[in-house]
């Protein structure tokens, strides 16, 4: 697949998400909600296609790409602290808040329920990540770290201003981080902090030492959610089938990483490994979201982009695709067993997950008109 294909492909998917979520919220409010989330969806498009024009107009009034998305962000958080957690229908931060109140209770975590009776699905590290957040009962934070983070990782690349720019704007316009911080939600953070984790683990540094932290990386990253097993494996085959990297390093950082993967789990199910066999984050993953055939399917189809795969940037671009496919197959089984109603609208199926692989989209999107010239590396 050409380069301005899967550059076409990355934006129109980013647009497609946004659309979805706006769609479905704008219908809570008005008749008109299809002509609005177009007409939305057409300005984010335009925008980012100009973004070179609308550079040069911010240049012009000395505002840089880090404070025009830091502002952007400090006021969603600022009209995040007006609105209570408990007015919230969506329950994100009410599973983490179950959660640890069961752990701190000397309580199985696992066992806990959110306000809307959901049991907590990610694995252990999530909520590890989740627990200053927890101590301070606010979350609205998590995806404007996760921006910001995924800004740096650009500039830390060397991306230069326009590029800056431009993921800024992509950020600013897109609907879906102004969900998530309202909603007090952390999908677009646990996928920026995949994205990070790739690029270290495909750092040019394999000293025993490095395999170690590696590994732990990957460990600690799959100890987030499921589904990250995706883009993790395609890197792993990345690095084995392109980069030719020797099989002992990468058995080294597999078996830290399924090390550092089951000690996760260890202060959660320490004294509680009874119930710990009755529920799990795997058994709520399977029994509430898809079942394990489907999973296993689509895990087991998105490593056939491996052969698809030809630098380590396509390594994120395939990963948004696997993951973009994992969700609408989701939907379609939800889907299966209702209406487009009740899947779409009214929530039987969560339309947040398409979130998961917007980090990997952007990355590319930004990334690939930076690094252009190192494709051939």
């Amino acid at each position: 697949m050409k380069e301005s294909l899967k550059l076409k492909i990355s934006l129109w998917v980013v647009l497609f998400i946004n659309f979805l979520f706006l769609t479905k919220y704008a219908y809570r409010f008005t008749d008109l909600y299809l002509i609005l989330a177009i007409g939305i969806t057409l300005v984010q498009y335009v925008a980012i296609k100009k973004s070179s024009f609308l550079f040069s107009v911010f240049q012009k009034i000395n505002i840089s790409p880090f404070f025009f998305i830091s502002s952007f962000l400090l006021v969603l958080v600022l009209i995040a602290f007006k609105i209570p957690l408990d007015s919230l229908n969506i329950d994100r931060w009410s599973v983490t808040d179950s959660f640890w109140k069961n752990y701190f209770n000397n309580l199985y975590a696992y066992e806990a329920k959110s306000f809307a009776g959901n049991y907590p699905g990610p694995m252990p590290f999530y909520f590890l990540l989740m627990l200053p957040f927890y101590w301070i009962n606010e979350y609205s934070y998590v995806t404007a770290i996760g921006a910001i983070l995924l800004f740096y990782i650009f500039k830390m690349q060397k991306s230069n201003s326009l590029d800056l720019f431009k993921y800024s704007l992509v950020v600013a316009s897109s609907f879906i981080i102004t969900y998530e911080i309202i909603a007090r939600s952390n999908i677009f953070f646990n996928g920026v902090l995949i994205v990070l984790s790739l690029l270290l683990l495909f750092q040019k540094k394999w000293h025993l030492k490095n395999l170690i932290f590696k590994g732990t990386l990957v460990g600690l990253s799959l100890s987030t959610r499921n589904v990250f097993v995706i883009p993790i494996a395609l890197g792993f085959m990345y690095l084995f089938f392109v980069e030719k990297q020797k099989i002992y390093k990468l058995f080294i950082i597999g078996i830290v990483a399924v090390l550092t993967f089951i000690t996760t789990f260890i202060p959660f199910i320490y004294n509680h490994f009874d119930k710990f066999l009755n529920i799990n984050p795997f058994i709520i993953q399977s029994s509430f979201l898809m079942p394990k055939a489907l999973s296993f399917f689509c895990i087991i189809f998105s490593m056939g982009f491996i052969f698809c795969v030809k630098n380590k940037f396509d390594v994120y671009f395939y990963s948004g695709i696997s993951l973009f496919l994992t969700i609408i197959s989701y939907y379609i089984f939800v889907f299966t067993k209702r209406d487009f109603v009740s899947t779409f609208f009214e929530s039987y199926a969560d339309i947040t997950y398409f979130i998961l692989c917007v980090p990997f989209f952007i990355y590319y999107l930004i990334s690939i008109g930076a690094n252009s010239n190192k494709l051939s590396n």
